[in-house]
């Protein structure tokens, strides 16, 4: 009991935490973020450690949203929107969790088309959140109609981005490491020049362009996919992440021409793009990966078979060579008797 209470607790400082982060991000009215991590810690650690931990989503999104719901001058109003929007948030990740686990399992990343499954389980979970949000801050905030699809979509993407992000670090669990370390510093390495030829980051001020380049982040992701799976892959994404936003927000990159909300919303289709590609590609390796295992081990099993089959034979003709040997003392036996009885 100590021990589950702990874990609620860290979630609830780990959501109220990532939220806060996430918040510098905010784009109009204040409670939207690109990509909102606390939804993928959440998702992950009732995967990990149970349905039983959904208290701690609730305390820590009401605190995070008591922080940064939007302003409207009345203390109630910003409970009870803060209040609806945490019971929304714990509804839509145990949502996600019920479905994960009733349709792919834990065994999420292991084959295609478990992930396309997790995927859809991860964006009805986030379809949840967003809807009970956009409820809560509609009425409560004088939200205006015009915006509300933007509103929703962005909420929708970042929560539905943060759960791809975040979940398959444990559903990777017992996933071999890398083969060689080095592999994970160039992969970053290669990250880093990338980001800084496109998106002027991390050296600020240094390169970047307008071109529509941002496909160039596919060769680390490649990288990361094919040699150190589905944590090489997120890891490179969450520096994609960072890079891409901070350039981005400070005007700089192909995206950083664009008004902060449609900016959010350009970050979220890309790294939704990014991340369901490059898991399909985990999976698909993982897959020919386990084939590759069972028919070598069906190879293997097969030749103990025959070798097993041979072994019976060379027993099964020794035996018929001493038994012949046997019967033909025993015939020279009865001849001599024979012969010497005449």
């Amino acid at each position: 009991m100590k021990k589950q209470l702990l874990i609620m607790a860290g979630l609830a400082v780990a959501y109220a935490v990532s939220g806060a982060l996430g918040m510098l991000l905010a784009a109009p009215p204040g409670n939207v973020t690109a990509v909102w991590f606390p939804a993928g810690i959440s998702l992950a650690v009732l995967l990990k450690f149970g349905d039983r931990m959904w208290p701690g989503i609730t305390v820590g999104a009401f605190i995070t949203n008591l922080l940064f719901f939007p302003q409207t001058g009345s203390l109630v109003t910003t409970v009870v929107g803060s209040l609806v929007i945490a019971a929304g948030s714990t509804f839509g990740n145990r949502l996600a969790r019920y479905l994960v686990l009733r349709t792919c399992g834990l065994e999420a990343l292991a084959r295609p088309g478990a992930v396309m499954t997790f995927t859809a389980c991860v964006l009805a979970g986030s379809a949840v959140n967003a809807t009970v949000g956009l409820l809560a801050t509609l009425p409560l905030t004088g939200l205006e109609l015009a915006v509300a699809p933007s509103f929703w979509l962005t909420w929708w993407l970042g929560d539905a981005v943060g759960m791809l992000l975040i979940a398959p670090l444990v559903l990777s669990e017992g996933t071999p490491a890398p083969r060689r370390p080095w592999e994970l510093a160039g992969a970053v390495a290669l990250t880093l020049i990338i980001a800084q030829v496109i998106f002027a980051r991390p050296i600020v001020g240094w390169l970047g362009t307008s071109l529509p380049m941002a496909w160039t982040v596919l060769p680390p992701m490649v990288w990361a996919a094919v040699r150190l799976g589905a944590r090489g892959t997120i890891v490179i994404t969450l520096l994609l992440f960072a890079l891409i936003t901070w350039g981005t927000l400070e005007g700089a990159g192909p995206l950083g021409s664009y008004a902060r909300p449609v900016a959010l919303l350009l970050i979220d289709g890309l790294l939704t793009t990014l991340v369901m590609t490059f898991l399909l590609l985990v999976a698909s390796i993982a897959a020919v990966r386990g084939e590759r295992a069972l028919l070598e081990e069906r190879v293997r099993e097969r030749t103990r078979r025959l070798e097993a089959a041979n072994q019976a034979l060379v027993i099964e003709g020794e035996e018929r060579v001493r038994l012949t040997s046997k019967l033909v003392d025993a015939q020279k036996q009865d001849a001599l008797g024979r012969l010497a009885g005449g």
